[in-house]
């Protein structure tokens, strides 16, 4: 899990081995709803989520594909449907991640205080990021990004064009929390979702407090029943010569969503398989089948 100095073992790691990422968005920490919509005008078509399996199966390929690519630690999340609460390896095969080389951690590893950062802090730094659906909802074509700082000088914030901003700059005594946020313009360029996706793909590792934090809270929310059947789509098309060419973020995606391998619930868990329940008999591990087994 990550590169540089420290130690780096199962619990107890230091400096830059300490590279965790936790799915953001719903209501409960570390948690993938299956029946709870993201929170921005969340009864719009291109966000019903609802018992769409599609919808989790990219949201999970987005969040280990972004695991992989800034060297942090998946921590996976607990899954709740009507029936309670789930572990994500009663569905995922987790024996496909393995092979990714993506590193991994059990859903309550972090109530473990062997795990923390010290005695009195589970984390030392977290940074958050999130895209808004693309199009049709109330803040469509918005991403965000908030992380610390240690600075303790003046700094200068930039306006963006956002709610109001005007691109303007000013003089501010120093937060502990920066938080930016950026619109994207021409949203109905022929390209403009693949540029949109990249931008914010690129925040993860481009801003030095957000790729050096312990804990990043990833919030995909632009991820949406609508937006998985296009992704589906330009998956397709890849395939064939010349028919199209994804960008980075979708490439990346791409790569890990076609490795996955599950195992088939009733839509997206099975109902049976609830926490306090659950058995290593339980487990997909090895006996998962690639997306290709499943209908869209």
């Amino acid at each position: 899990g990550g590169a540089g100095g420290g130690g780096g073992g199962y619990y107890a790691r230091s400096g830059n081995r300490r590279r965790y990422l936790w799915m953001d968005g719903h209501d409960t920490p570390n948690a993938y709803n299956t029946v709870q919509n993201f929170e921005w005008n969340a009864m719009s078509s291109e966000s019903l989520i609802v018992n769409h399996a599609e919808s989790f199966r990219w949201t999970m390929a987005t969040l280990l594909a972004l695991a992989k690519r800034c060297g942090r630690i998946f921590q996976m999340p607990m899954v709740m449907s009507e029936e309670g609460v789930h572990y994500l390896w009663t569905v995922l095969d987790f024996e496909s991640v393995d092979e990714m080389g993506i590193d991994y951690r059990e859903t309550n590893f972090p109530r473990n205080r062997k795990s923390w950062h010290s005695e009195t802090i589970s984390f030392q730094s977290v940074a958050r990021t999130a895209l808004a659906p693309l199009k049709d909802v109330d803040k469509e074509g918005t991403m965000y990004v908030q992380y610390p700082t240690n600075n303790n000088s003046n700094i200068t914030t930039t306006h963006h064009p956002l709610n109001g901003g005007d691109g303007d700059s000013s003089k501010g005594t120093t937060t502990t929390t920066i938080t930016e946020a950026w619109k994207f313009n021409n949203i109905n360029d022929t390209r403009a979702e693949e540029r949109a996706l990249d931008a914010w793909w690129a925040l993860h590792t481009a801003i030095p407090e957000v790729d050096s934090s312990e804990l990043l809270l990833v919030n995909p929310h632009f991820i949406s029943a609508s937006y998985t059947r296009k992704l589906r789509s330009k998956l397709e098309r890849s395939r064939k010569i010349n028919n199209y060419t994804p960008s980075v973020a979708e490439k990346e995606i791409f790569e890990v969503y076609e490795r996955l391998k599950w195992c088939a619930g009733d839509k997206i868990v099975k109902k049976n398989d609830l926490v306090g329940r659950g058995s290593a008999e339980g487990s997909c591990h090895g006996k998962g089948h690639t997306y290709i087994s499943f209908g869209p």
